[in-house]
């Protein structure tokens, strides 16, 4: 790497890797970051629509365990949750509100959504809840299956899966509660779980003027503390060998190419594809924000091409003024045009949207899955005593889980 002397080296320029350069520089240590491509920040990319800066690819953290917020703290970052809440389409003609709680689990019997979305046999279901002894749903161990047994299938149907599914991409019966939503497993009312889990304050922030703010934060605060950062360099082995420090931070394939000359054999998870449309409006077209902060899919829309809709501008008013800005997400196989987007547009927001300021397509071929816990635990203990790995491929998708695996990388 040079003549000039380094104690750690971190490969990928990432946020994982970010967060884990930003601690090593702060403890003093001589540190290197990495990084094969032209820009910092990985599947945290700001875009430019209509002359405003909007995020394009991630754009929150969740704040499940502190540590976005701790960081953001730090960097000098003020953080804001997003405003309202978004909308369930079920038809062409039938839209309700989203619950006011967990993962589309609502907080109380007087939410709103349940009269929305729920029929007479439904609503009487989820309304008994309360009654219920605690028992009942105590040994459930996904998200569906609980909320099932406390509150009845037409709320997972109607208000959970739509959000399970529109953000997570996965249906409630296979999500652990373990993994997302450990406060809520156990015996007693879920009303009462779902409540005393979501707080006083949101769930998911974000930095104002948006996510790709931090990792512009993170690159000065790393070069304040004397730390350097390359970009267009393809780690080898041999830039890590010697240091007291190596993170590895970059995505699966690189870093099982760099583990396997120290002998270390992964096992690479699949990948998917992540796709989605910007568009940039008057803010005449969007006046009152329709439907909150966005529409989910309930069920499957004979000629909607998209997925889901986020009204950016209403859920990140930072955002707002000259311009209001979509975001539509599409199915990997789509090749959404400016047109298509429009027609889905006006479908989902239910009010028709005719032009269009700027629009741009926002591709993301590779995005991983993490490892299982088994394959996890076999890498972690074939790593050298000074190498570390970091990021989503090996802990898990999301801003939260990709700072915490930096950070502890860095330890």
């Amino acid at each position: 790497m040079g003549a000039r002397a380094v104690s750690a080296v971190v490969v990928g320029g990432g946020v994982a890797g970010l967060a884990a350069a930003h601690r090593l520089a702060r403890s003093g240590r001589q540190v290197v970051v990495l990084e094969a491509t032209d820009r910092l920040g990985g599947m945290v990319m700001p875009v430019e629509l209509a002359g405003v800066r909007v995020d394009g690819g991630a754009e929150a953290f969740a704040r499940r365990l502190g540590i976005a917020d701790e960081l953001c703290a730090t960097l000098g970052l003020e953080v804001a949750g997003p405003e309202g809440g978004p909308h369930i389409r079920w038809s062409v003609d039938r839209v309700w509100p989203g619950a006011d709680g967990v993962l589309g689990i609502p907080a109380s019997p007087q939410d709103p959504a349940l009269r929305a979305a729920l029929d007479a046999e439904e609503l009487e279901a989820a309304l008994a809840e309360p009654t219920l002894l605690e028992a009942i749903g105590a040994e459930a161990v996904t998200v569906g299956e609980l909320v099932t047994a406390r509150l009845g299938q037409g709320v997972t149907d109607k208000l959970v899966a739509p959000v399970t599914t529109g953000v997570y991409g996965m249906p409630p019966d296979q999500m652990p509660l373990a993994q997302f939503a450990p406060r809520l497993a156990g015996p007693g009312s879920l009303y009462a779980k779902v409540a005393a889990a979501r707080g006083s304050r949101s769930s998911v922030a974000q930095p104002v003027g948006g996510l790709f703010r931090l990792v512009e934060a993170l690159e000065a605060d790393i070069r304040q503390h004397g730390g350097e950062i390359r970009l267009g360099h393809r780690a080898r082995a041999s830039d890590l060998r010697g240091v007291e420090r190596a993170v590895i931070a970059c995505p699966a394939r690189p870093a099982a190419e760099l583990l396997e000359d120290f002998g270390v054999q992964v096992e690479q998870p699949a990948t998917t594809v992540s796709q989605s449309v910007l568009l940039a409006l008057e803010p005449k077209a969007l006046e009152g924000a329709p439907v909150g902060s966005g529409v989910l899919l309930g069920q499957p829309i004979p000629g909607l091409g998209a997925r889901a809709l986020t009204h950016y501008s209403a859920k990140w008013p930072w955002s707002g003024g000259a311009v209001q800005v979509l975001r539509l997400s599409y199915a990997p196989e789509a090749t959404p045009s400016r047109g298509r987007a429009l027609v889905d547009a006006s479908l989902l927001l239910g009010r028709p949207v005719t032009e269009v300021l700027d629009f741009r397509v926002v591709r993301w071929p590779a995005v991983p899955r993490s490892l299982t816990v088994a394959a996890r635990g076999s890498l972690l203990a074939q790593l050298p005593a000074n190498v570390r790995v970091a990021g989503a491929w090996a802990f898990g998708n999301g801003i939260e889980a990709a700072i915490a695996s930096g950070l502890e990388a860095a330890a």
